[in-house]
């Protein structure tokens, strides 16, 4: 059975990772913050969670699909005016260089997940970027 829509008023999120462990995890820490939070593990499931939701934010994992910052850029063109925040082994400055070429709005190093990750959506729901400290980037 398809779950029903999410209103509109609602402050809706979908987080896409490979690994169901940490799709658990987070799920806790981010409905403190958001009305609806919705998990995904591949690709397709992203983007029709995208077409039917319309969220205001993707926490994307890098790792979710081969080709993670393509994943990112089919998700920009699928639909541009959700914020994305990266999730990421890598923490090196140029990876988060890599990511906001690709159109990432926050880089979150999941070594630093706890701490970063409902600060990057606070700053790119208001306009900002973040990438984690631990990967060179500036709050």
């Amino acid at each position: 059975m398809e779950p029903a829509p999410v209103r509109a008023d609602r402050t809706c999120l979908i987080l896409a990772d490979r690994h169901q462990a940490l799709l658990e995890g987070l799920q806790g820490l981010l409905r403190s913050r958001f009305d609806a939070v919705v998990t995904v593990s591949d690709e397709e499931s992203l983007r029709e969670a995208v077409r039917r939701m319309a969220p205001a934010l993707v926490v994307l994992d890098l790792g979710l699909a081969a080709d993670g910052l393509g994943a990112l850029r089919r998700l920009r063109e699928l639909r541009g005016d959700q914020r994305v925040v990266l999730l990421s082994l890598h923490d090196a400055a140029a990876a988060v260089e890599a990511a906001w070429r690709a159109g990432a709005d926050g880089f979150v190093v999941k070594a630093s997940i706890a701490e970063d990750l409902l600060p990057a959506a606070d700053a790119v729901l208001g306009g900002r970027r973040f990438a984690s400290a631990a990967a060179g980037g500036g709050r």
